[in-house]
């Protein structure tokens, strides 16, 4: 399994992978960080900010989908 971390700004980090947050709630950023190959992946936009701790669950989900496909590349 692999680890999801989040900071103190509640930006969430696993493997090589980060979702950081925007100025709007329902805004995260999503980054590879593997060295050599940085890149921005895109941007994930939330539905509605009612939802906004499911929002939370799925940004995590993705990214801990993210890196494990990124240890299963070896």
């Amino acid at each position: 399994m692999v680890e999801v971390r989040k900071d103190q700004s509640g930006d969430l980090y696993a493997g090589h992978f980060h979702a950081i947050g925007t100025v709007h709630t329902n805004r995260v950023n999503l980054f590879c960080m593997q060295p050599g190959k940085e890149r921005h992946i895109g941007t994930l936009i939330g539905g509605s900010r009612r939802n906004a701790q499911q929002f939370d669950r799925d940004v995590e989900a993705i990214l801990r989908g993210l890196a494990m496909m990124d240890v299963q590349a070896g």
